[in-house]
């Protein structure tokens, strides 16, 4: 009945909240790694490839997380204090990133915000050009740019370390909120058992889709190779 749903959405509320941000943080945080490490900052593949491999790490500790809830309580309880303690985390991590920064970007940027990567015709008088005229690095036959921070790949190592903890810090609460979702399950009564599964998985899917539009539109500007003529920063976003 719509009436037994809409009381199990408001006993409920906080729940459903919990998932719903952990679809935006879980949605948000990878949309954003190839506009900022593979465009902004210009690192090299293989760095690329282990910054995912690293921010995708936590997933694993699933099994460890929920035996240290089930085992480790406290002060008697076993959910609210991991969720508490998840959030905390992530929400550390994450005002790390947008009060820290992102160093300078990689390549030189035109009068459009637009990274110049190789001395063609547009940009062969940019500053960015002059000594690559001189002693050019051939890119597919056109002499490449040189860039403006050389060393902007060595600032992906503390951003790549933040989002591992803030990932930590909220697959900690997830794992706490599975169990106290299973918990209530089993007591709905059977003719309408997994309504709240069903129900916290469709908010955190939501809040996955709210995140991807957000980092899809809103950074999508041209210091993240994006085709807008500007847009949000990687620390507004964060």
């Amino acid at each position: 009945p719509l009436a037994a749903q809409g009381s199990l959405a408001t006993r409920n509320a906080g729940l459903m909240a919990q998932y719903f941000v952990v679809g935006i943080v879980s949605g948000g945080l990878p949309a954003t790694m190839y506009g900022v490490f593979g465009i902004y900052l210009n690192v090299p593949g293989y760095v690329y490839g282990a910054t995912g491999a690293l921010c995708r790490l936590p997933w694993s500790f699933k099994m460890f997380l929920g035996a240290l809830h089930d085992n480790v309580p406290v002060r008697g309880l076993r959910r609210s204090p991991y969720m508490a303690l998840g959030w905390s985390v992530c929400g550390a991590a994450l005002l790390a990133l947008a009060a820290g920064g992102l160093p300078d970007p990689y390549w030189c940027a035109d009068s459009g915000g637009h990274y110049v990567t190789t001395c063609d015709t547009p940009h062969s008088s940019h500053p960015a050009c002059v000594p690559s005229v001189d002693s050019p690095r051939d890119i597919g036959g056109e002499a490449a740019a040189a860039p403006c921070n050389a060393a902007a790949a060595a600032g992906a190592g503390w951003v790549t370390w933040l989002m591992f903890v803030a990932t930590l810090g909220y697959v900690c609460a997830d794992v706490a909120a599975d169990g106290l979702t299973a918990t209530l399950a089993m007591r709905e009564p059977i003719e309408s058992r997994g309504t709240i599964q069903s129900s916290v998985y469709l908010c955190r899917q939501i809040g996955m889709m709210l995140s991807s539009v957000i980092v899809g539109f809103g950074m999508n500007g041209p210091e993240y190779g994006g085709s807008f003529a500007r847009g949000l920063s990687f620390e507004a976003a964060a």
